[in-house]
């Protein structure tokens, strides 16, 4: 299968467009207020906050496409926060997201409002961390090893879409053999989305047969075989061990950029117009030239 076969066979066909599409529609953070926030008898507080997400995200499907839904959350705390930030894009979400307020959800009224100031970036990448914290880890094999590794990422991140948000796929090199992606990471986010990811074990994309495993060490019982696989999962390092090494190649980058910057920035000071230099040095060179060449043309 060569790689454009391959690539559609994947269902990446008009991925572009829907990219451009979504960078031209507008992104509004809307906030929730009013939902049920008790904790039914025999059910986690965490089942319960993935429960209430499931039902804004619903409630809020009508606006465009939402593209996350956090109750912010802190673990040792036994109740649940009464605002919920919803994540939209599309055409017209403000006005359709407002028109929600007043409407009932599971018997409550919501309360739906606008943030009074645009959120930061740092309070986006915190409500972000508090959904990695409770996401479900799953190790997909089985794809077309040979395709970019960007395509690979965009193709399993589609995959997995309908298991909840997708928040990050990393395609991992066996320790072996580095240049072979043997193996991938999905983040997702959401109710029942380790349960419906394992549903996707043995699905095919692109013509391959996927298989979808939870992460986390496999007790070996007495008498296992030996595993001959070279691309399974025993072998390979864990999440925490390939981030916090992806983490430091990303502070060596930045830092390197930052030294090349200040190196350059240095050379601009000392010489702000190098180019003006060559020409105080030899002011006649350019005429001189001239003479040369007239003299050897005659």
């Amino acid at each position: 299968m060569d790689e454009t076969a391959a690539v559609e066979g994947m269902q990446l066909n008009g991925a572009d467009e829907s990219d451009r599409l979504g960078r031209s529609r507008k992104r509004v953070l809307v906030v929730a207020k009013g939902f049920d926030v008790s904790v039914p008898e025999g059910c986690t507080l965490r089942e319960r906050v993935l429960r209430l997400e499931s039902m804004l995200r619903d409630h809020f499907s009508s606006c465009g496409k939402v593209k996350s839904v956090c109750i912010p959350h802190v673990r040792p705390a036994s109740t649940i926060k009464r605002y919920a930030y919803i994540d939209i894009w599309g055409k017209g979400v403000e006005e359709k997201a407002l028109q929600l307020n007043g409407t009932e959800m599971d018997g409550h009224k919501l309360v739906v409002t606008l943030p009074l100031r645009p959120m930061k970036k740092t309070r986006r990448r915190a409500l972000k961390n508090d959904r990695y914290r409770r996401s479900e880890i799953m190790i997909v094999r089985g794809y077309d090893t040979s395709l970019p590794r960007k395509i690979i990422m965009r193709a399993l991140g589609k995959h997995f879409s309908s298991c909840g948000e997708v928040l990050e796929v990393d395609v991992v090199p066996n320790q072996t053999y580095p240049k072979a992606r043997n193996h991938a990471y999905v983040d997702i986010y959401g109710e029942d989305a380790k349960e419906k990811a394992l549903q996707l074990s043995g699905s095919d994309m692109g013509g391959f047969k996927l298989v979808v495993e939870k992460l986390g060490p496999k007790p070996r019982q007495p008498g296992d075989e030996p595993i001959d696989d070279p691309i399974d999962i025993f072998g390979s390092p864990t999440y925490s061990e390939f981030m916090a090494v992806r983490n430091k190649r990303k502070e060596e980058r930045e830092a390197n950029k930052r030294k090349e910057e200040e190196r350059n920035s240095n050379k601009r000071k000392e010489n702000p117009n190098p180019h003006s230099n060559k020409r105080k040095e030899n002011p006649n060179s350019h005429s001189n030239e001239k003479k040369k060449k007239r003299k050897t043309s005659k």
